[in-house]
């Protein structure tokens, strides 16, 4: 599987072994074999790092205040909207391919407005800013390692 390297142990030494301390190095050795394998298919490969499947499709519940976007999270789901909230974008030097979703899952965007808005002169599709204005209005945003971009 390509981005993948599973680090094996050592192969036991199994001459001169007896029947029975022979089973038990193969016994010992399929274990060692399984957690290594188990530890490296459990991660994924994103973001020039690896992480777990939890971390890479974490949703972040975000009750009614503005939000600053944490490295863990992937979906940053509104739940609560009375007023105006901004979404803070991170850096995308450091972001490269990564892909952001934004949901007004509480339906009420149209009324409170959420703002998206990227760190310093960073732009979204050439803009200063983005807005989510219709209930249960998403955006899905994806940085080249420069900008950010909606797709």
């Amino acid at each position: 599987m390509p981005g993948f390297n599973v680090d094996l142990p050592p192969l036991p030494k199994f001459e001169g072994l007896s029947a029975e301390d022979l089973r038990l190095e193969l016994e010992d050795y399929l274990r060692k074999l399984t957690v290594a394998l188990e530890e490296t298919f459990a991660k994924v490969y994103t973001r020039g790092e690896l992480v777990n499947r939890e971390q890479m499709y974490k949703r972040t519940a975000v009750n009614d205040v503005n939000y600053t976007v944490t490295k863990s999270d992937f979906i940053v789901a509104y739940t609560a909207l009375s007023a105006q909230r901004t979404v803070i974008l991170p850096t995308t030097t450091a972001n490269s391919g990564r892909r952001l979703i934004i949901k007004d899952e509480a339906g009420g965007a149209g009324a409170n407005n959420i703002v998206i808005d990227p760190e310093g002169a960073t732009t979204i599709d050439g803009n200063a800013t983005l807005t989510i204005s219709a209930n249960y209005g998403q955006s899905r945003l994806c940085s080249d390692g420069t900008n950010w971009f909606v797709w």
